[in-house]
């Protein structure tokens, strides 16, 4: 009875990686195979047939608002809120110093444990030929830490403007072949339950010294 149900798990874990891969293929711009080792192992019919020249532009876009929530960009920000602004302002260069820290820290430690490799065979900077492994996505963690820790800070549209730049930035990862889908959504994740669980810690610290 345990063995079927082992053979059960086994082979829904071959279908969710299977899926995994398939939605990656199609979501990566790559004009070909070659480009992108995993696409190769996909029917044809997976991948796109568009133009390759317009492939390539969108996919420097892509590339550009992937490193969007680099962590340098991030500090930089962090910095110029916190030295140069008042308030709000300050208190959110505070915020997305923390986020940054602690959301890079977590994923590259999960990184470090599941050693999942890159789906992309090129290479896309100094940086990744160092961090081959892509289990979470760091961009993904960073900015859903973010998002999360800067929420009571931001007005409405605000708010909405920050999800909408974490779903493309996610998407962007994907797009450039740097990650899977299934990496991102565990950044997400990973990143958006630290920053609330760190939001939450503070509130009980605040209203204990009250």
């Amino acid at each position: 009875m345990r063995g079927g149900k082992d053979r059960d798990l086994r082979a829904l874990w071959r279908a969710a990686l299977a899926w995994d891969r398939a939605l990656t293929a199609r979501l990566t711009l790559s004009p070909t195979p070659a480009d992108h080792q995993p696409c190769a192992q996909v029917p044809a019919g997976v991948r796109t047939r568009a133009n390759p020249g317009t492939i390539r532009n969108w996919r420097r876009l892509a590339m550009i608002i992937a490193h969007s929530g680099d962590s340098g960009l991030c500090l930089a920000g962090a910095t110029l809120a916190y030295s140069r602004g008042r308030g709000s302002w300050r208190e959110a260069g505070r915020r997305v110093f923390l986020a940054t820290f602690a959301g890079g820290a977590v994923t590259w430690l999960l990184k470090v444990l599941v050693r999942r490799r890159r789906p992309s065979s090129e290479s896309h900077g100094l940086h990744l030929r160092l961090d081959v492994h892509s289990f979470p996505s760091g961009h993904a963690g960073r900015g859903a830490c973010n998002v999360a820790l800067l929420w009571p800070l931001l007005s409405a549209p605000a708010r909405a403007g920050s999800l909408l730049w974490l779903i493309v930035l996610g998407l962007s990862r994907v797009a450039s072949g740097i990650h899977y889908v299934s990496d991102v959504l565990a950044g997400f994740m990973v990143g958006g339950g630290l920053g609330w669980g760190v939001s939450r810690v503070g509130r009980l610290t605040s209203s204990t010294k009250e």
